[in-house]
């Protein structure tokens, strides 16, 4: 019981403390109060209903039959998290398939679990309880197709882990990185760059400067903001239109740029002869999907000789100048062919910017 006592006493003594040398050391103005607070201070990412926690918790109980409930000094162990998810957090904090309710409950819940089952019969335990665990486990798992957006969490969202020729798009786009580049990625192609020492799935500033962004333009986290920072579709249009970066990959929604260096880059596809108009990007009002619905978005084509301007496909027109448009040649490269065909892509100085806020 003493040492009981002294675990809760010390515990959020410790967090306070290691929240404070952190902040001193930062040389920031934050404290433990001021870093608290910005964890319930989330607006949107909030969910003011209940079911999703009830949800959670139960689900983490249930697999394991309430057996933590017959272990009570163990289970103290769990209730800083599960007061955390009764206050005003991020949905993930409680979802199944983040690595919060991963890190902070399931394993002390096991734990419990373990000595739970010691107040329950041998023979009990054997015949009934552990079968009955493992085809709940079975039941509710990722790996069953049938829980797929029944349960809440990013584990019941993506489907089975199955490869795709768009995972074999994406493996080769990241081979065409060099491991010691700066690369901004969204957020869901983060995990293949996290590895690297200047990797972002955020810009904190607009003055951190990056080699290569990497998008995913088919997938929903195109248009996820990070923090309420800019989404990748926002940023990706603005690195485009400064006119120092190159189109490296662009296929099947898959876009990685890098900044300009000399010599002719390679594009996995498109094969027509349009150039990329980041402005009709930044108006499109939802993620882009394919290849054909960015280029309804995206291009341009080329100005012809003795044209004033280029003519805009898509929704809407844009006027820019040609005679400020610089055109390198550039080798696109499809993987149905050989041989490369010749195309342009422009340096813009478009009148209509899109820049961080």
């Amino acid at each position: 019981m003493v040492v009981l006592s002294l675990t809760i006493f010390l515990s959020p003594v410790a967090l306070f403390g290691i929240l404070t040398a952190s902040a001193y050391f930062s040389g920031t103005s934050a404290n433990a109060i001021s870093i608290t607070s910005g964890f319930l201070d989330l607006g949107g990412y909030s969910n003011p209903t209940s079911e999703l926690r009830l949800v959670f918790w139960l689900t983490l109980f249930g697999v394991l039959l309430f057996l933590p409930v017959f272990a009570p000094k163990n289970l103290v162990m769990v209730v800083p998290w599960f007061a955390l998810t009764l206050l005003p957090v991020p949905i993930p904090w409680f979802l199944i398939g983040y690595q919060y309710g991963g890190a902070f409950a399931a394993p002390f819940l096991i734990w419990c679990a373990v000595y739970g089952v010691r107040r329950v019969p041998a023979v009990l335990a054997t015949k009934r309880i552990l079968p009955t665990i493992l085809i709940l486990s079975a039941i509710l798992s990722p790996l069953n197709p049938g829980m797929h957006g029944v349960l809440g969490g990013i584990a019941y969202e993506q489907g089975l882990p199955i490869p795709s020729a768009h995972d074999a798009i994406l493996q080769r786009a990241v081979q065409l990185i060099p491991a010691g580049a700066s690369i901004l990625a969204q957020n869901n192609l983060f995990p293949h760059v996290s590895d690297r020492p200047n990797a972002y799935v955020y810009l904190p500033t607009n003055q951190t400067r990056v080699e290569f962004v990497f998008a995913d333009t088919s997938s929903r986290w195109y248009a996820f903001k990070i923090w309420e920072n800019q989404s990748m579709s926002e940023w990706l249009p603005y690195f485009l239109s400064t006119g120092r970066y190159g189109l490296l990959v662009f296929d099947d929604g898959v876009v990685l740029i890098r900044e300009a260096s000399s010599g002719p880059q390679t594009f996995i596809s498109p094969k027509e002869n349009r150039v990329l108009n980041p402005d009709l990007m930044a108006e499109s009002e939802s993620p882009v999907g394919t290849l054909q619905t960015l280029a309804r978005f995206s291009f341009l084509e080329r100005p012809q000789a003795g044209e004033g301007g280029a003519r805009s496909h898509g929704p809407s027109r844009v006027s820019i100048d040609s005679a400020r448009m610089e055109f390198p040649d550039i080798a696109f490269m499809s993987p149905k062919e050989d041989v490369p065909a010749r195309a342009s892509l422009p340096t813009m100085s478009a009148t209509k910017r899109l820049g961080p806020a």
